[in-house]
Order: C-alpha cells, then sequence, then structure tokens
C-alpha cells in the first residue's frame, strides 16, 4: 500500500512540475516586459519633461522673425485716412 502512495505521490509532483515549469517561464517573459516597458517609460518621461523648454523656445523664437506685425495693415489704413482729409 505504501508503495502505491509513493507512486500516486511521484505522479501527482511530475503533473504539478508539469504545469509549474510553463507558468514561472511565462511569469519571467512578463517580468522581462514589464522591465523593458518600465525602461521606455522612464525615457518617455525624461524626455518629455526635458523637451517642452527646450523644443516649444527653438521653435518660438524661429517663428517669430518669420511673423509680419499686423501694423502694416493699420498703417495704410492710416494712410488712406490722412489722403482722405
Amino acid at each position: 500500500m505504501e508503495g502505491d502512495w509513493d507512486r500516486v505521490k511521484a505522479q501527482i509532483a511530475q503533473m504539478l512540475d508539469s504545469r509549474v515549469t510553463p507558468l514561472e517561464q511565462e511569469l519571467e517573459q512578463q517580468r522581462a516586459l514589464i522591465g523593458q516597458l518600465t525602461k521606455a517609460i522612464q525615457l518617455l518621461s525624461e524626455s518629455l519633461t526635458a523637451s517642452p523648454s527646450q523644443t516649444l523656445a527653438k521653435p518660438a523664437m524661429k517663428a517669430k522673425p518669420k511673423q509680419h506685425p499686423p501694423t502694416s495693415s493699420a498703417g495704410k489704413a492710416t494712410n488712406n485716412n490722412a489722403n482722405e482729409s
């Protein structure tokens, strides 16, 4: 009877091991994926916190010389009014 019980215990242990091993592998894969995602989020966070002052300031500085002041049309209107008087 003890021999039968030992055989049953061995079969149960083997069955459990066969289920645990794939789960352990999946867990390790998911941990690796979590690590990669964490690194990607950190890089994204660093780039977002560093770039607003740098990227927004540079285009604004470049855009200002390209913009023409709206006073040119107002000045023409003033000159037209002066000519009419």
